[in-house]
């Protein structure tokens, strides 16, 4: 079950269902008590001087723009870097589109840092381009961190003010790799100040993102989170 997080939206997340050994219990849960006949039967037993509830008609189905039923909607198969808008048949890009080259365009910031996969420098030009793991720990602080297209392998822990900026949501990509501890997430983001995500997609066989311990404001925004496992966000 895939998660894709709208670019417009601050934060979005999934829990994925458990389900339980109980039948009897599930069962009960799934009965249908719309009609009086099984609600009466409920009642059964009730002092006669209270009186049997009356559950309220079902709400109709929430109409499209277009007139049509919700549930006679079926979204539209999207590419991997877009997803369905809601109700009809198109696709949306989620975040920025992907750029010619290999870095996003337009960002600006105090001071930037440049990262690739499998870079060496100490990243203060795109020429010196270095590691993402040291950049999070040696950065100064409230740096944007600027990710050029590829697969980033390895958990990220964004603590204190960082903010990520990948080259699309399509083509750059963090990626945890290890297969034990699954209750690990792919990225973490705690600690104090402002952090922020943008423009990347999250993978890994564990959670996707975990923010805690912050009382600063964490976005995520243009991020497509995806093949995780338990939950997404």
């Amino acid at each position: 079950m895939w998660l894709r997080i709208f670019a417009w939206l601050l934060v979005a997340g999934i829990v994925a269902c458990s389900s339980t050994d109980d039948e009897t219990s599930q069962d009960e849960e799934n009965q249908d008590f719309s009609d009086s006949g099984s609600l009466e039967t409920l009642c059964d037993g009730y002092p006669e001087n209270i009186a049997c509830p009356v559950l309220p008609a079902s709400p109709a189905h929430p109409a499209l723009e277009d007139g049509r039923d919700i549930s006679d909607w079926t979204p539209p198969d999207c590419a991997a870097d877009s997803m369905p808008r809601f109700g009809t048949s198109e696709c949306l890009v989620v975040g920025a589109p992907c750029p010619d080259g290999i870095w996003p365009e337009g960002v600006t910031a105090d001071v930037i840092r440049y990262v690739t996969p499998d870079g060496t420098g100490d990243g203060t030009s795109k020429e010196l381009a270095g590691n993402l793991q040291d950049m999070l720990s040696d950065a100064p602080e409230g740096a944007t961190i600027v990710l050029s297209k590829g697969e980033f392998a390895g958990r990220v822990l964004v603590r204190g003010s960082y903010h990520l900026v990948g080259a699309c949501a399509a083509q750059t990509t963090l990626k945890r790799t290890d297969v034990e501890n699954w209750q690990w997430s792919t990225v973490t983001m705690t600690g104090a100040g402002a952090a922020s995500i943008k423009n990347l997609n999250i993978q890994g066989d564990g959670i996707g993102v975990v923010i805690g311990d912050s009382d600063e404001v964490k976005s995520l925004s243009g991020v497509i989170v995806d093949s995780t496992r338990s939950f997404g966000f």
